[in-house]
């Protein structure tokens, strides 16, 4: 997933982060809920083994063009809630878990703070190049810190 060119160089303090989290929270349920069904769909589809164009004599043909249809609809619906969200700068870094990161400056470093569908709160960050299955957790002294930080830069959206 990526960012929108518009929204590239944006960086949000943690309290921009967690203010957007309520809206965040409703697309990306839409997100987890839709790659579900959409990997269900597909997975069907596979297991009939059917032509991706089924032959004109086919009893299933309305069913699987349906089913085709209702497949790809989905996949851009979901292109659509990712695009919303990279036009703010917020990444879908994972469909399935729901995993967002918010770009971010921590001192003089760009780090990502990191939210997964279910979550609370924030719960999370890691460097600008680490990978993204890495989650470092807030410590209540690590989450005042950063506010510090946010604070002394003058706040950075």
């Amino acid at each position: 997933m990526s960012t929108s060119p518009v929204e590239q160089n944006r960086r949000f303090s943690l309290d921009e982060a967690t203010a957007l989290l309520p809206w965040v929270r409703v697309i990306v349920r839409d997100i987890v809920e839709l790659s579900e069904l959409l990997a269900l769909r597909h997975e069907v589809l596979e297991r009939l083994g059917r032509p991706a164009v089924p032959a004109d004599g086919d009893p299933y043909r309305e069913e699987l063009e349906a089913s085709r249809a209702a497949l790809a609809a989905d996949a851009e619906t979901i292109r659509g809630f990712v695009s919303e969200l990279g036009k703010l700068g917020i990444v879908v870094v994972d469909l399935t878990t729901g995993s967002v990161d918010f770009p971010a400056v921590r001192g003089d470093r760009q780090v990502w703070i990191n939210w997964r569908h279910g979550e609370p709160e924030l719960s999370s960050w890691r460097e600008l190049h680490e990978d993204p299955k890495i989650r470092r957790p807030w410590s209540s002294e690590s989450r005042s810190r950063f506010r510090e930080l946010d604070s002394m830069a003058g706040g950075n959206g």
